[in-house]
């Protein structure tokens, strides 16, 4: 009886066990062995070589009208990019002129999104850059279920993963009919001379009115005297397995192929969930609320601390 007893007490043990070992693998239903392997496959090293210029000259401009600051750009950048010329494509949009900070965040994705024609839009364009150039990081790109294919768009997939082969070029950008920037245009930072030496000038302005600026900054954000420091963002890849089945929704570990696979970690950075913070700067001595656009994720800010105008909802 004792004998029947101790190997009753060692299976239980070795159950335990294997459960444990067990937890770095994808559990869901229709899931068998998934790896759940963490890692991080984002870049913004820059995607294919710039090879053209177009002598179509790039517009931005501004002109303040009452409470609004409307900005004229074609979407034409002053700088090299991939491929043929790009279609110059003018617009005017509005944004306030002194923003304020909302009292809920806006997503610029909209993950409800199911097809053109359907849920609305994709989610807003992010902002206007100086260069005339829209910052729009959201890829139409969603998960496709592998039985009904279609889209699932909690799961969008992230465009500076290496995971995928979404084409973009040199400076995080793409589309002949639609230039816009994923990320950081790298080479034109290096143009208008974002270095690190000072404090970065002003790069745009995101769709609730409040500016934007690469990634160097003040140390102290009430202190212009202070150092230059390069910001960083606050998230982090998650760990664990992915909740789904590898049919509607992905499954595996995380590793930055989707948007979803990050979670905002508060104190990992220098920013907060909108990749901003309030900060002194060059243009706004006596301080406001300020988006950085940083090398690491989330590049170009996911979401809006203001109240976004609707001229920046994609297909407006």
């Amino acid at each position: 009886m004792k004998n029947i007893s101790l190997q009753f007490m060692t299976l239980i043990v070795f159950t335990i066990l294997m459960q444990s070992c067990s937890s770095d693998e994808d559990t869901s239903v229709g899931a068998v062995d998934v790896d759940c392997t963490n890692g991080n496959v984002y870049t913004i090293s820059g995607g294919l070589a710039c090879n053209n210029t177009t002598t179509t000259p790039s517009v931005y401009s501004e002109n303040i009208v009452g409470n609004l600051r409307e900005i004229t750009f074609n979407q034409v950048p002053p700088h090299s990019f991939l491929g043929p010329s790009i279609q110059a494509n003018t617009n005017t949009y509005s944004v306030p002129l002194t923003p304020t900070i909302a009292t809920n965040i806006t997503q610029i994705a909209n993950t409800n999104y199911t097809g053109v024609g359907s849920s609305g839009s994709i989610g807003w364009k992010f902002g206007i850059a100086t260069s005339g150039v829209p910052f729009d990081p959201v890829a139409a790109e969603g998960w496709t279920n592998t039985a009904t294919g279609a889209q699932n768009y909690e799961w969008n997939l992230e465009i500076l993963s290496t995971a995928h082969g979404l084409i973009f070029d040199c400076n995080n950008a793409h589309d002949t009919n639609r230039y816009h920037y994923h990320g950081v245009p790298t080479p034109y930072m290096d143009q208008i001379g974002e270095n690190g030496n000072q404090h970065s000038q002003l790069i745009g302005y995101a769709a609730d009115g409040f500016p934007m600026y690469y990634k160097y900054g003040y140390s102290d954000p009430d202190d212009m005297t202070s150092a230059i420091v390069a910001l960083e963002g606050s998230y982090e890849i998650k760990t664990g397995c992915r909740p789904g089945n590898g049919v509607s929704a992905p499954n595996g570990g995380y590793d930055g192929t989707y948007v979803n696979d990050y979670e905002f970690s508060e104190s990992s950075g220098d920013l907060d969930e909108c990749n901003g913070r309030f900060t002194k700067t060059p243009e706004f001595p006596s301080g406001t609320y300020v988006y950085y656009v940083t090398d690491d994720f989330p590049s170009v800010p996911r979401c809006f601390k203001g109240t976004p105008s609707n001229d920046f909802i994609v297909g407006m």
